[in-house]
């Protein structure tokens, strides 16, 4: 087994079948059964890059074995792998399906089952209103990154502990307010997406495996770090970043030609995870004055559109997702902005990277006017304050901490294999 990313994952076979002798005893002994308090997936290591091995739904009951960061061994009566922790937790009590039309302090639509029909329904009338095709988004669902690429790019890295994060950032300011269903929270992703490829993806296989090796050291840090994020690369020379519900990432190939450093890159992909992991472009919804129970989802839905049927939901879908678009696209709030400026530079410095990167990269590219990224943001300098003095109040800067200037030179084909470069020592503190 190898340590990747502060956790404890198997690169490049899988568990073997067979336990021996006392080993076996143990894992028995130490077995419970535990009940799963959300759905989720049962992975064949620890990390959210590992396949599937089985679907599992809230309700059902695992042997839980040991726990390795934020993963936890587990057996059904299927197979064996590994599952998020969290989904031993029970979510927070938010609103239903409904609040996605009046929403109180929390939007919880885990409890409501989109059927396949209601998909399909919501992809065509979409596509129709918006001229866009929103089966461009699905494209990212066949990003799948080797997790022995994984372990390769993590024996550079030194991680911070587990928890270290989580001890100095403030309380993450997600909680009690968003609760999505990953198949509802997949749809809107997949039509923001659709909003921003129209130039479609650049197809580079080794690029867009290593950034999203990258980002996949770096999701494992964040709040959401059950979420298989997926980042793919705009065919788009324009300076521009996004990050979207259901963990899709944008980067446009003209921002990653301004990269000069892995650093700079895992901050420049955190900064986007962290407008994911803590919902900005849904939050807004909690803002609202009704605070609608949980358990009566279609009573309600009925008592504000008068129907409960796959077309209101619908609906509902289009509305959010024309909400959500326009938050995303049409300019953040500044304190999401900020926000993901503190968190998402924790998130690469918890991985291992030099968190001043990002300082460096603002700082060199951020004050053109023809910096897309950062039309609707808050000021250079404002940012530049709120990351600088992040990094000095929650310690963020550790020694040993990298910036890989010629591995990110080399695997994103800027030079050759082998080629010297500046930039590769650890950062001393």
């Amino acid at each position: 087994m190898e340590r990747i990313g502060g956790y404890w994952i198997q690169a490049m076979m899988q568990r073997s079948a067979v336990r021996i002798g006392s080993v076996l005893l143990l894992a028995l002994t130490m077995a419970q059964a535990e009940e799963l308090r959300r759905n989720t997936a049962m992975r064949s290591g620890p990390g959210a890059f590992f396949p599937v091995r089985e679907l599992l739904k809230a309700g059902q009951f695992i042997d839980a074995g040991d726990a390795f960061g934020n993963w936890v061994e587990a057996e059904t009566a299927v197979t064996n792998g590994w599952i998020p922790r969290v989904a031993l937790t029970a979510p927070r009590r938010g609103i239903d399906y409904s609040g996605l039309l009046a929403a109180g302090e929390a939007v919880n639509v885990s409890s409501v089952d989109i059927a396949a029909a209601t998909k399909g329904a919501f992809a065509s009338s979409y596509s129709d209103r918006h001229g866009v095709d929103v089966n461009v988004g699905k494209q990212m669902e066949s990003i799948n990154v080797s997790p022995s690429l994984i372990a390769m790019l993590a024996k550079r890295l030194a991680p911070a502990p587990a928890g270290w994060m989580y001890d100095r950032l403030p309380r993450r300011p997600f909680d009690a307010t968003i609760i999505l269903s990953n198949e509802a929270e997949d749809l809107l992703g997949q039509a923001m997406v659709a909003h921003l490829a129209e130039n479609g993806f650049v197809n580079n296989r080794q690029l867009i495996d290593y950034v999203n090796g990258v980002a996949m050291l770096v999701g494992a840090r964040t709040e959401r770090y059950d979420c298989r994020y997926k980042v793919a690369i705009l065919n788009d020379d324009s300076v521009n970043g996004f990050g979207m519900p259901g963990g899709y990432i944008l980067i446009s190939k003209g921002y990653l030609d301004r990269i000069e450093n892995e650093a700079e890159l895992a901050c420049v992909i955190a900064h986007e995870m962290a407008h994911v992991s803590l919902y900005h472009g849904l939050r807004e919804f909690k803002k609202r004055e009704i605070h609608r129970r949980r358990d009566a989802v279609f009573a309600e839905l009925d008592a504000i559109t008068g129907d409960s049927s796959t077309s209101a939901i619908e609906a509902d879908l289009n509305r959010l997702a024309d909400t959500s678009y326009l938050k995303i696209i049409g300019g953040r709030a500044r304190e999401d902005e900020l926000e993901a400026d503190l968190f998402g530079t924790a998130y690469a410095a918890a991985a291992g990277y030099d968190p001043t990167a990002m300082v460096e990269l603002l700082q060199r590219v951020g004050g053109s006017a023809e910096m897309d990224a950062f039309r609707h943001h808050p000021g250079i300098g404002e940012r530049l304050q709120t990351i600088q003095s992040g990094i000095s109040r929650y310690k963020m800067a550790r020694s040993g901490q990298k910036r890989l200037a010629s591995r990110f030179l080399m695997m994103s084909g800027r030079a050759e294999p082998g080629a010297g470069g500046a930039g590769e020592g650890a950062v001393q503190q």
